[in-house]
């Protein structure tokens, strides 16, 4: 495990794949730095993952959150590892068009 950083660019330089095994866990934070950061994401699916991750385009969503079938998943994302620079383009693309960069503004604007 490595020590707290602020230093956001280097931790991921040195990661080339998130893999989120949630069980109850609304939408991730980790699952959008890691896609903003132009990584691809092995998420269950909950919190929403589906409207962000594309089944073999930016990422794959693991159908539950057991140790075989996150094996499973793995082994598929393995397979297509000369991929995932590629995926992790579209991950990044895909933050940057749908991801509000001010989301405070978002929130007062639902208050109105």
């Amino acid at each position: 495990m490595e020590p707290y950083t602020e230093d956001l660019q280097k931790f991921w330089s040195g990661h080339e794949l998130l893999l989120l095994p949630s069980r109850y866990e609304g939408l991730a934070v980790s699952m959008l730095e890691a896609m903003g950061f132009g990584r691809p994401v092995v998420r269950t699916p909950f919190g929403g993952c589906e409207e962000w991750i594309e089944e073999g385009v930016n990422g794959y969503i693991c159908p539950e959150a057991k140790v075989a079938a996150l094996v499973d998943t793995l082994r598929e994302a393995v397979k297509s590892r000369e991929r995932w620079r590629e995926m992790g383009v579209a991950a990044h693309q895909k933050v940057k068009k749908n991801l509000d960069p001010r989301p405070g503004r978002v929130f007062l604007e639902s208050l109105a």
